[in-house]
């Protein structure tokens, strides 16, 4: 099959249950992306063709459960990061029309990612809702009830609202607690000074309704947001 890539990629079946009334379809079973460092996913499907199966429409289900990260990583983003393991489960659900999507849903499962600096780190999603809907030439993503703690450190409930275009995007987060946000710096390449400096600020306090868009260039990016008792050490 044509991944969104465009690449030709082999999907392996281990094992399918396929059920045709005309050009109705029904399938479930277990199914692998060749040379893609994924787990088997489990699938579902309820569809109809017109003609062939490059055009059809219906419902389509995948569950992926323990996706590991790291094979994704090259070696120096996982040396400049300290990750030293990571894995993602999630439900998601696909409607099309005529092979083209009309919406899809998203049910994040328990997932981490756990990296080393100063000591050990993770990062646990432990549920949330994400729903993607076509707009014009893009997307628009948000996200609702989003569970989320690093370390020991529970994130406020988390809203998202994401919007994509080829020539721009817009984000809008609910609100953010700092002091779990700090350790996710490591994360990001060359952030040693700035890692430095957090450690020597210790920051507290609470960002909310973070608004970010950019269109084009890094110099046209635009962010606010508003700080509820913000914290710096003396």
């Amino acid at each position: 099959y044509k991944s969104v890539s465009g690449e030709t990629r082999r999907l392996d079946i281990e094992q399918l249950r396929w059920s045709n009334q005309g050009k109705h379809h029904l399938a479930e079973g277990t199914v692998s992306i060749a040379d893609a460092s994924l787990n088997s996913l489990l699938v579902r499907a309820n569809f109809k063709d017109y003609g062939s199966l490059r055009d059809v429409s219906g419902e389509f289900y995948i569950s992926a459960k323990d996706v590991s990260v790291t094979p994704w990583l090259t070696t120096h983003m996982q040396e400049q990061s300290g990750i030293e393991s990571g894995k993602v489960s999630l439900n998601t659900w696909l409607t099309l029309r005529h092979s083209k999507p009309i919406d899809a849903y998203i049910d994040l499962q328990p997932s981490e990612l756990a990296w080393e600096e100063n000591g050990h780190h993770d990062l646990l999603i432990e549920s949330g809702i994400f729903k993607l809907l076509p707009d014009r030439n893009g997307w628009k993503v948000n996200g609702h009830s989003l569970q989320i703690r690093t370390d020991d450190r529970l994130w406020p409930e988390l809203d998202v609202a994401f919007d994509w275009q080829p020539d721009g995007w817009l984000l809008n987060l609910s609100q953010l607690d700092i002091e779990a946000l700090t350790p996710l710096i490591k994360l990001v390449p060359k952030s040693e000074s700035t890692t430095d400096l957090l450690d020597k600020l210790v920051p507290k306090g609470r960002l909310e309704d973070i608004r970010l868009s950019m269109n084009g260039s890094l110099d046209t990016l635009r962010y606010s947001a508003e700080l509820d008792e913000l914290g710096l050490r003396q």
